[in-house]
Order: structure tokens, then C-alpha cells, then sequence
């Protein structure tokens, strides 16, 4: 089976030269701008259908192209010299997938890490100082307990460490579940409270961000 050409990109090379030419329309998820130019030229040649679709930051954009009737996706302007990667029309942001999941160019690295940065040491702990100082008078030793059993899926399971009667319980319980999050009540009850702790936490964060989550199982 022929290939493409070397004009095509990287990622299209063992594309065969007769697709998508027995389809009847082409449902686009590519990565990168380049890879969208040459499926949109290869439809528009074979009068195909195109549903081209994309991501900007935590944005989604489709685009249907039909022969005869719209503009294609190469009749608009698509700046990919910054490597942001993906497809929405004057993309100006790194697509979040790519942030998440396959950060592969220096910009999408100093990008991921900057976020986690301002998530850890900025958002976090902000939303924890706005929490403990408007905690009530149970003060934030109880509220951080609170958090903490919050982890827990069984509701009679809240709060039983927390000596408040019933009444409190509930309504100490339900304030704090319309503030927190899964993660900043985690966040608030793994919190380290000395150096030790830090060190455990920052060998924990390294851990999992770069050995277990770039570890893929074997296809």
C-alpha cells in the first residue's frame, strides 16, 4: 500500500494515499495544526465531508466543512508557530489535554509547571486560609477533621472524631461541603505541619508526577 508523501507531516506519513477516499465522512481528532492542514487538503481533493474538532485551553471547537458549501479548514488562518498544538482557529493557549496528559514541547513543560506551581503553593493554600478563617467558632483543628472524614463516601462516617452534637455536626458538615472540593479537602488534610512532612510530600508529588503518571501500560 502506497504513502503518503514526505511533504506530509510526521504524523500522516503512513496514511494510505487512497484514504479517506472510500469513506463517507471524515471525523477529524488530530493534534496538531500541520496534521489538520493536510487531512483538510486530502478531503477537500476527494470532495469528502470534514468534521474537524478541537480543543483551546478547556475549550472545545468543531468545525463541519461540506464540499461546495462551506469554507474549508485551510480557508482560515491557524497560527501554530508558538507549538500550542491543537486546533481551534487562532489557537492562543496550550490545549488542556496537552497541558494534562502529553505536555512534549518546552512551552507545554513550563506551562504544566507553572500551573501546578500556582495550584500548590498560590491556590490552594489561599483557599485554605479563606476556609479556617471563616470556620466558625469550632476553630481550624476541628474544620481540618472535618475535611478529612469529608473523604469518607459513607455519610455516618463524617464528623464521628469531631465531638459537636448532632445539630453541629450537620450544619458544620453542610457548610463545608458547599466550599470544598475532593481535592483542596485532601489538600487539607495531608497538609504537612512540619519539615518531615514536607519532604514526604514533595518525594510523594515527584513520585507521581514523574514516574507513575508518565508510566503507560503496555499496549
Amino acid at each position: 500500500m502506497d504513502a503518503t508523501g514526505s511533504d506530509a507531516p510526521n504524523h500522516c506519513r503512513g496514511l494510505p494515499v487512497t484514504a479517506p477516499r472510500h469513506t463517507g465522512i471524515v471525523l477529524a481528532a488530530l493534534d496538531c495544526i500541520p496534521s489538520r492542514r493536510y487531512l483538510d487538503q486530502r478531503c477537500v481533493s476527494l470532495h469528502l465531508p470534514l468534521f474537524e474538532s478541537g480543543t483551546l485551553g478547556t475549550k472545545g471547537h468543531v468545525q463541519v466543512v461540506l464540499p461546495g458549501w462551506t469554507e474549508s479548514y485551510n480557508s482560515q488562518f491557524d497560527d501554530d508557530s508558538g507549538g500550542a498544538g491543537d486546533g481551534a482557529p487562532g489557537a492562543g493557549s496550550i490545549p488542556y489535554c496537552t497541558l494534562k496528559s502529553f505536555p512534549s514541547l518546552p512551552v507545554h513543560c513550563i506551562e504544566w509547571a507553572r500551573e501546578k506551581f500556582a495550584s500548590q503553593f498560590t491556590l490552594k493554600p489561599k483557599i485554605l486560609s479563606q476556609l479556617i478563617a471563616s470556620s466558625s467558632a469550632h476553630g481550624p483543628d476541628r474544620l481540618i477533621q472535618l475535611a478529612s472524614d469529608l473523604l469518607c463516601s459513607s455519610t455516618g462516617s463524617v464528623t464521628n472524631a469531631v465531638q459537636m452534637n448532632e445539630s453541629e455536626k450537620s450544619a458544620q458538615t453542610t457548610w463545608l461541603r458547599s466550599q470544598l472540593t475532593r481535592s483542596v479537602a485532601r489538600f487539607m488534610a495531608s497538609r504537612p505541619t512540619d519539615w518531615i512532612g514536607c519532604v514526604r510530600l514533595g518525594r510523594d508529588k515527584f513520585e507521581r508526577y514523574f514516574n507513575h503518571k508518565p508510566t503507560f501500560e503496555p499496549i
